[in-house]
């Protein structure tokens, strides 16, 4: 099946609810996001044969992308046999000290499983880089920039870079937009303000620690409210 040209209801999708971004928080649902994304609508049983799952499988953690409105049902389907298709092009979400404790634990779970999805994606091109036309191999870019910059032009080059990407998001939807040399591209940015030079063995953050304090912190919260 070829991408969807229905346009989504809007381009990026804001994530307010704990719940919505620990839905999101899944290694094979993430993956089944992206699959939709790239080649959708897509059946359970075609997304099963593609990411070697079980239709089944596939189906269940569909519907659970479907509860929370991240795909819907497209038009096409045929007795059990129905297809899916995403309804925004990306979604954002804050972890900030204002949003609730359970809220940030799960952003920060999403967040993780897109930087281990993002490592997944650079081991395979490291495996292939040799094997790539020189174009693309001089293209493909590792970049480390340290400078110093306001809160506010830290924001500028933020925004900046979402609005490059952004410039191409069309060709999502409509693959007759798409250049005839045109692949698909993976990109993860990250920028932040940092305290100094760390020494070499300075440690690791450590993710599991942290979600574990947060979830430790969100236990009395959570009894707080069930006494209510």
């Amino acid at each position: 099946m070829t991408a969807t040209t229905a346009p989504p209801e809007g381009l990026r999708r804001k994530l307010e609810d704990a719940r919505e971004l620990r839905a999101l928080a899944h290694p094979l649902r993430m993956a089944l996001l992206e699959l939709l994304y790239v080649e959708g609508p897509l059946t359970a049983t075609e997304c099963g044969e593609r990411l070697v799952q079980t239709p089944a499988n596939c189906s269940f953690h569909l519907r659970q992308l479907a509860k929370h409105g991240f795909i819907e049902e497209a038009a096409g389907g045929v007795g059990r046999q129905r297809p899916w298709r995403f309804t925004s092009l990306g979604h954002e979400w804050s972890d900030t000290p204002q949003r609730s404790v359970p809220e940030r634990a799960a952003a920060r779970s999403v967040v993780a499983l897109l930087r281990q999805r993002h490592a997944q994606y650079l081991a395979d091109w490291q495996v292939r880089r040799d094997s790539e036309p020189a174009e693309w191999q001089d293209a493909a870019m590792l970049a480390q920039n340290t400078g110093w910059l306001t809160a506010a032009e830290l924001a500028e080059i933020r925004d900046a870079t979402q609005a490059l990407w952004d410039r191409y998001r069309d060709r999502q939807l409509d693959p007759s937009k798409r250049p005839a040399h045109a692949r698909l591209v993976q990109s993860l940015a990250e920028a932040f303000p940092v305290v100094g030079v760390l020494r070499p063995d300075a440690p690791a953050y450590n993710l599991d620690a942290d979600l574990a304090a947060a979830a430790e912190a969100a236990e009395p919260v959570a009894r707080d409210r069930q006494e209510r």
